[in-house]
């Protein structure tokens, strides 16, 4: 299991919160974007490039590069098979939930942005497979032994 240091790990997150709470705040008060729903769309008109690329920067780039070089740690180790599963099959459903939530905010028509949440909804369960695994996901890694 990956254990971290809490110290590090709060400041980390910390960094994140206050980056986030200021990119609110200049998104909010320089009236950046303008907010729009018909039907079961939603289309947030962002008129700054500079928050269109923190947003991306911030929500795909830093976490798809922390995800895949987890992954590429985790396939250089030696590790059961079961361990495998319960640590890449969360990062791989992450890494879906990011990556089309990006795609939900930059879509244009109302198709996109469905597809796009059936998409997030896609790796929310896949993440929660990882650790609610289907008996016969269990016998075939062989997680638990059946008589």
């Amino acid at each position: 299991m990956i254990i971290g240091n809490q110290k590090i790990s709060t400041f980390v997150s910390s960094i994140f919160a206050v980056f986030s709470i200021l990119y609110l705040n200049y998104f909010h008060s320089s009236n950046i974007g303008g907010f729009a729903t018909a039907g079961y769309e939603s289309f947030i008109n962002i008129s700054s490039d500079i928050a269109i690329y923190a947003y991306i920067i911030t929500l795909f780039v830093i976490p798809t590069s922390m995800i895949l070089g987890l992954l590429m740690l985790l396939f250089l180790q030696k590790l059961p098979r079961e361990t495998h599963y319960r640590k890449t099959l969360p990062l791989v459903g992450i890494s879906l939930v990011f990556d089309f939530m990006v795609l939900d905010v930059l879509s244009l028509t109302g198709t996109m942005q469905l597809s796009a949440r059936i998409f997030v909804v896609v790796g929310i369960v896949l993440t929660f497979l990882a650790y609610f695994s289907p008996d016969i996901y269990q016998k075939k890694l062989k997680t638990k032994e059946y008589s």
